[in-house]
């Protein structure tokens, strides 16, 4: 069963956070930002607030309120979860002459997204499709899972137990890389240059992380073969597999 809180941070700074990899991978919707100099708010309330960035033809996602030209409020986290699902709007308390924005780019953008991580099957017989699905699935999921472990309940009670550590997630081959921040009680993704990793995890290749995280090869067997490899600190990997799993329930 899933929980509203979890889930609205979770589509907040799990998957929207990905959206400024969509832009960077995606060249139509690299295209559609040129030019736009404005940010976006989204506060929900009793739920996060995070902001994405548009400027100079660069998307940034960033947690927290600012200053921002357009500001998007949700009246509780299902509301927000509402929203994503297509089944509801925001109240615009800020922007509402840059509305225009909202319902033809920045639309455009998300449905550009969703193009990418819910592809029609047919699309992914395309290796260069394949490789953006991937890495936009790969940032989703250990992005999210860092919002799991703080907001779901049995999450919490997970990270209480967690040991002290940095985490480094990869494909090998690429520049693609999350770094988690484990402590009791606490996890968050942070910068890639912060804190020596105590603990690896190393997909081989883009194809063996699309073949694990769509479910087509089981992780521990992936471990056999040397597709997945993972190095050091042992405990807290462990307190990610954990979560792992709680993450596609809610992705799902």
């Amino acid at each position: 069963m899933t929980n509203q809180t979890a889930k609205a941070y979770i589509n907040l700074n799990g998957v929207l956070r990905c959206l400024p990899y969509v832009c960077a991978l995606d060249q139509d919707a690299k295209e559609r930002i040129q030019g736009r100099n404005l940010t976006i708010q989204f506060k929900v309330r009793n739920g996060p607030i995070a902001r994405l960035v548009f400027e100079n033809g660069v998307c940034r996602f960033e947690k927290g309120k600012g200053k921002s030209q357009i500001k998007l409020n949700f009246s509780s986290p299902e509301h927000f979860n509402r929203m994503m699902e297509g089944r509801a709007n925001p109240s615009i308390s800020k922007g509402l002459l840059k509305i225009g924005f909202l319902t033809k780019e920045f639309m455009q953008l998300t449905k550009r997204m969703e193009y990418y991580l819910k592809p029609n099957p047919a699309l992914l017989a395309d290796a260069s499709f394949r490789r953006i699905n991937t890495i936009l699935t790969f940032y989703v999921a250990f992005h999210s899972l860092a919002e799991v472990g703080m907001h779901d309940p049995v999450g919490v009670q997970v990270m209480k137990h967690a040991k002290r550590g940095a985490l480094i997630a990869a494909i090998e081959q690429t520049d693609v890389m999350v770094r988690l921040k484990l402590s009791p009680g606490n996890i968050e993704v942070a910068a890639v240059d912060d804190d020596s990793p105590v603990c690896k995890l190393r997909f081989a290749s883009v194809d063996k992380a699309y073949e694990v995280l769509s479910g087509k090869l089981d992780f521990l067997t992936a471990i056999g073969f040397g597709d997945v490899r993972m190095e050091g600190f042992m405990p807290v990997m462990q307190t990610v597999e954990h979560i792992l799993p709680m993450v596609n329930t809610y992705l799902a």
